[in-house]
């Protein structure tokens, strides 16, 4: 099953189940709720899916398929490839060297909700950070006993370069606007292909800057024990979404820009397309001198 949800004039979220090429509305708003249902509740109402995905249907907006109260966030979940050696600004020293050999994830909080964006929406670049970083990801949905039900594409957007300087700026380079784009449908387990890929393209117009993939098998720990990871001593609400890992990393010295395109890709889910901004500060930012990093704010 692959399920979308969509918002017209502002009114309460409806969750649609793709068939086809055409999106099936229900009377839920919440993907949860549809799979707990033996007979869903459909509207009748069917919308084309293409023009959807693309944002150019103007009746209705796609939005991240669920609204989770909660994104947790691992690292240090994949084999770790020869692209993890091409990139000058990933964070290193004694601390990731000692979690890439540990027997166990990297697990944080990244965001709550708001700060979520979905298909076709603006993703957040901090002013402060000279390398935004796209982490393509696998995303877990778990449900109220944390197990992983649904499943999506998403980006941990991060300031790798805040992070490098000093890790207990981890949050600042993780949690900020527009920082987790989710999309566009979530799925069930069946819809994912055994030789699945997650696979990151970054456009700048025309002109591909970066397309990578690997095996989402090479993912060194089950969906099962990455919610166990996650859950134990400490409960996570009904509808958390947990991201599983970057899988491929952009090597070079260059982040994302403002315009420019990024796209997560993973087989059985399909494309989630996001273009980058650059956030305002809104706030005044006193006693620290960000210029070292882009030149002011």
């Amino acid at each position: 099953m692959k399920l979308a949800r969509i918002q017209v004039n502002g009114e309460v979220p409806v969750i649609g189940v793709l068939e086809g090429e055409q999106l099936r509305l229900t009377r839920e708003s919440d993907a949860l709720a549809v799979m707990a249902e033996n007979n869903i509740a459909f509207t009748g109402e069917r919308i084309p899916w293409e023009p959807l995905l693309a944002g150019k249907d103007e009746r209705f907006r796609l939005l991240a398929p669920v609204d989770p109260p909660e994104v947790w966030a691992c690292g240090f979940t994949y084999q770790r490839g020869p692209q993890f050696q091409r990139s000058e600004m990933l964070p290193s020293g004694p601390a990731y060297t000692d979690a890439i050999a540990a027997g166990r994830p990297e697990i944080f909080f990244k965001t709550t909700g708001f700060r979520v964006v979905g298909p076709n929406d603006p993703v957040g670049i901090r002013g402060d950070s000279r390398y935004t970083a796209v982490e393509a990801e696998l995303c877990l949905i778990l449900d109220e006993a944390a197990r992983p039900v649904l499943f999506t594409a998403g980006n941990d957007v991060s300031a790798w370069d805040i992070e490098a300087e000093n890790p207990l700026w981890l949050a600042q380079g993780k949690t900020f606007e527009a920082c987790c784009p989710l999309g566009p449908v979530a799925v069930t387990r069946e819809e994912i292909p055994g030789d699945a890929r997650v696979r990151c393209r970054v456009l700048r117009g025309p002109q591909v800057l970066f397309d990578d993939s690997v095996p989402l098998s090479d993912l060194k720990y089950s969906f099962e024990d990455l919610a166990n990871f996650a859950a134990v001593y400490n409960p996570l609400p009904k509808g958390a979404v947990l991201m599983t890992g970057t899988a491929v990393i952009r090597p070079g010295s260059q982040g994302l820009a403002e315009g420019d395109v990024v796209e997560t890709i993973i087989d059985g889910i399909g494309t989630l397309r996001n273009v980058g901004k650059l956030l305002d500060a809104k706030f005044p930012v006193h006693d620290y001198d960000f210029s070292r990093f882009t030149g002011g704010l």
